[in-house]
């Protein structure tokens, strides 16, 4: 312990000398960095219509993280950013696991968002979710991270239910130069990146970058050590050529190769069944390519391309899995004219796996599997002139190997007015497509008693009959600045669910070894449920050196199975999100280069997983040596020893406490 007071020490000399050897000690706001909240509105978001568009005037409940939000936050994962965005559901289920999802259903295998980097989705097609441990990114390459609470599944496709995460990665011209940075601590043992970026002709830049992470393991919830430490290597590389303006080309890749620890839970702790503590070690590598072609022929015409092949290898503790993907796609903007614009384009998808199991706890029917995905979208935007009201209508057409064609429409009313504000309307239709495992797995849920003495084995049981989980989704929103600096963003939800997914249980039988009774539960669509809530974000100045920053979501949740369905676990889901979340976050630019950040999040209980509310403070103080070299201590968990966050009855690794942190960091340019 006594290491890290000496570094902290110096940090915090290297941070306060300049005060000592000011004469002048008054503050100076016009040379302090600025806040920008004159500029909050006008940020740039391309998700929402896949086109550039102000965040002003964005027709959908849309969140950006920007890079200084990373920065200044004192994140060290992509998870951990996230949860400053409203309406978004973060908890971490051990050192290297984490639940993310938006307006409900979260969990391990959450499986109603969609995330993208770069416009690259990175979900799993085995359970239709997201690794969040193969996304240990560079956070300083990380230009903004786009939000979108809702259905977006006319231009995304199918999973985007809930909603989208976007992010997208910094031009290369934007780093140029060499960066070094680095991370002590004691959870956070040591995160190293080096960033190097050049030229490679007068309209052409690259960069490269080299990351290696060493996280400590979390406390158990008996107190003792999980076993839960991950160690991250990756590198990657980004060219941008551009031959002209209106023409350009990028082109990117990435390896990757981790080690985490676990510990793996026979049966299921919400149902009381026996838990087997297994530790063990998994291994995940992987890697992708990328390419993506601009071309804007005039101003009323927009091409994109975008095609890459993205490999990975996991050797899970139930389930080992090797997974090539490649995908293609084409969009196409069009003017047709001054108050109309059209949007098409075409995708395809190709998923081999290659799946092999670790222990009795997942069996799969097939071993190898192909899958492909076609997909066509439409839109119009038509403008009602003179007003600057707008009536966007489209839909995407998805033909999948597991319950065929989809229709996923969408309908919204867009009000801009520079005297009122923002004001949008949508009602849309999503489907969640089924994943590999709900058709062909076998999964070990528990254990039970029965009257034969032999032990029962309770298994999931995939259905090649699996139906996709039906969303119709209403939104309204409004957004606007108040006063100077002082915006507010309001939206309001229903989400009505059918054919969501039920296990059904149907007759024992004997096993084939003699030795147990196997007690199926047969995965079907005969769960429906409605979802309502609101969020709210509010940002103004205190005063012109201190920014405030806050966040207000509201869920409720009524889940209930079809007459006639004996479905209980589906059901519990609704108690593993919370029904209140609130953020806040005090942003200080004090003098001589100095940053104060105080962040508080607090997170209602889960009553299904036993989890209380917590409250979390983080404090992070940072500031600029020089024009070369930057630091910042950063302390998380402020007043609370450890808390328990998840505790998700489907997931098959033991949960574990999230102890109280600190890390220095320094940044060095060159």
């Amino acid at each position: 312990m006594r290491k890290w007071r000496v570094f902290a020490a110096a940090i915090s000399f290297a941070c306060w000398a300049p005060l000592v050897t000011q004469a002048e000690t008054k503050l100076d706001t016009e040379k302090l960095a600025k806040l920008d909240l004159e500029d909050l509105m006008q940020i740039e978001v391309s998700s929402v219509s896949c086109k550039s568009e102000s965040l002003s005037k964005a027709p959908a409940a849309v969140f950006v993280i920007t890079s200084d939000d990373i920065r200044r936050s004192g994140a060290t994962s992509v998870p951990e950013a996230l949860r400053l965005a409203p309406g978004l559901e973060v908890a971490r289920i051990n050192g290297n696991t984490w639940a993310v999802s938006a307006r409900g259903f979260n969990g391990q295998f959450a499986n109603k968002l969609l995330v993208l980097v770069d416009g690259r989705s990175v979900y799993t097609p085995l359970y239709s979710g997201v690794d969040w441990d193969t996304l240990d990114l560079p956070l300083d390459e990380i230009e903004r991270i786009e939000v979108i609470r809702g259905p977006g599944a006319t231009l995304w496709g199918a999973n985007a239910v809930n909603g989208v995460i976007n992010i997208i990665l910094k031009h290369s011209k934007d780093t140029q130069g060499g960066k070094i940075s680095t991370i002590v601590g004691d959870e956070d043992r040591f995160i190293g990146t080096a960033r190097y970026g050049g030229k490679l002709s007068e309209d052409s830049t690259y960069r490269t970058h080299l990351k290696f992470s060493d996280r400590d393991q979390q406390s158990a919830l008996d107190g003792g050590g999980a076993g839960d430490g991950w160690s991250y290597l990756s590198g990657g590389f980004r060219a941008d050529f551009q031959e002209h303006a209106a023409n350009n080309f990028t082109f990117e890749g990435d390896l990757r190769s981790s080690n985490e620890g676990t510990r793996q839970i026979g049966g299921a702790r919400a149902l009381d069944f026996d838990q087997i503590r297994r530790p063990r070690s998994e291994d995940l590598h992987g890697g992708s390519l990328q390419g993506r072609w601009n071309y804007r022929a005039s101003q009323d015409s927009e091409v994109k391309v975008q095609s890459y092949y993205q490999k990975s290898r996991r050797n899970g503790a139930a389930v080992g899995e090797d997974r090539g993907t490649f995908d293609f796609d084409l969009q196409h903007r069009y003017a047709v004219r001054p108050d109309l614009e059209l949007l098409w384009g075409l995708g395809y998808r190709n998923d081999r796996d290659d799946l092999h199991t670790n222990s009795v706890t997942a069996i799969f029917d097939t071993s190898k599997q192909t899958d492909d995905l076609f997909s066509s979208f439409l839109q119009f935007d038509y403008r009602l002139s003179p007003s600057e009201l707008h009536f966007i209508v489209g839909s995407k057409f998805e033909h999948n190997d597991y319950s065929g064609f989809e229709i996923q429409p969408n309908a919204r009313l867009l009000w801009n007015s520079s005297e009122v504000g923002t004001l949008w309307l949508s009602v849309a239709r999503a489907v969640r497509t089924p994943s590999l495992a709900e058709s062909s797995i076998q999964f070990l849920v528990g254990q039970t008693e029965t009257e034969t003495g032999l032990p029962g084995l309770i298994y999931a049981f995939g259905n090649e009959d699996f139906d996709s989980e039906d969303l119709l989704a209403t939104e309204m929103g409004y957004r606007n600045e108040l006063a100077r600096r002082t915006f507010i963003d309001l939206a309001v939800f229903r989400n009505n669910y059918a054919n969501l997914r039920s296990g059904e249980p149907a007759a024992p039988f004997l096993a084939s070894d003699g030795q147990s009774i196997i007690v199926p539960l047969i995965l079907d669509n005969r769960v429906d449920g409605d979802v309502s809530g609101f969020e709210s974000t509010l940002t103004f100045p205190i005063l012109d050196w201190i920014n405030f920053k806050s966040s207000y979501s509201l869920l409720l949740m009524d889940i209930n199975p079809d007459k006639g369905s004996r479905e209980l676990a589906q059901t519990r889901t609704q108690g593993l999100s919370p029904q209140n979340q609130i953020n806040a976050w005090l942003a200080m630019n004090l003098p001589h280069q100095l940053e104060l950040d105080l962040l508080m999040y607090y997170v209602d209980s889960l009553p299904d997983a036993n989890i209380d509310a917590f409250t979390r403070f983080d404090a992070r103080l940072g500031c600029k040596i020089s024009e070369a070299l930057s630091a910042s201590v950063v302390v998380q968990n402020l007043f609370d020893d450890q808390h328990e966050e998840m505790s998700d009855f489907l997931s098959l690794i033991e949960s574990t406490q999230v102890d109280r942190s600190f890390y220095g960091r320094l940044d060095w340019r060159f």
